[in-house]
């Protein structure tokens, strides 16, 4: 039941997100970008991935969307500590698209010692990797760091 959520999941931000991301991607080229980094590609100062705010569900989906593109790559988040099911961790945001619809959307998270509470914010800064899991590979993050942090926008929108 869990790997069905996950994989409606899934697929839902894929279908929205690739209408996003195909725009966001046109108005980048267009617009004068010096001095910022564009969503989904390394700063070249740090060679982080950061997202921010308005850049979640974007990155987000894009790293799904083309794990081995992203495998290995160092990626930077604020989000909130949820716990699903006994095992897994997944720091993330709520992702609302429409009526009473609101779901966790993130990456599992592993690699740290002690979790931090649940529903707490927290900045990460991981590795991402891939794993198969029913037949499919899914991404997810090595934590290297992880502390406490300020508030962001708990829900995320395309």
């Amino acid at each position: 039941m869990r790997n069905k959520i996950i994989f409606f999941v899934i697929l839902i931000i894929l279908a929205i997100g690739t209408v996003y991301a195909i725009q966001t991607y046109s108005k980048s080229k267009n617009a004068d970008t010096s001095g910022e980094e564009i969503q989904g590609e390394s700063s070249e100062k740090s060679g982080v991935i950061e997202f921010t705010d308005s850049t979640y569900m974007a990155n987000l989906n894009d790293i799904y969307a083309n794990y081995d593109e992203y495998k290995d790559k160092t990626v930077k988040y604020k989000g909130l500590v949820y716990y699903w099911e006994d095992d897994i961790k997944i720091i993330g945001r709520k992702y609302y698209c429409c009526g009473t619809d609101a779901f966790v959307v993130g990456f599992e998270s592993v690699g740290f010692e002690e979790m931090p509470e649940e529903n707490s914010w927290v900045e990460v800064e991981g590795i991402v990797k891939v794993k198969e899991e029913n037949n499919e590979m899914v991404p997810y993050i090595e934590i290297l760091n992880i502390a406490g942090t300020e508030p962001g926008e708990e829900y995320v929108f395309f």
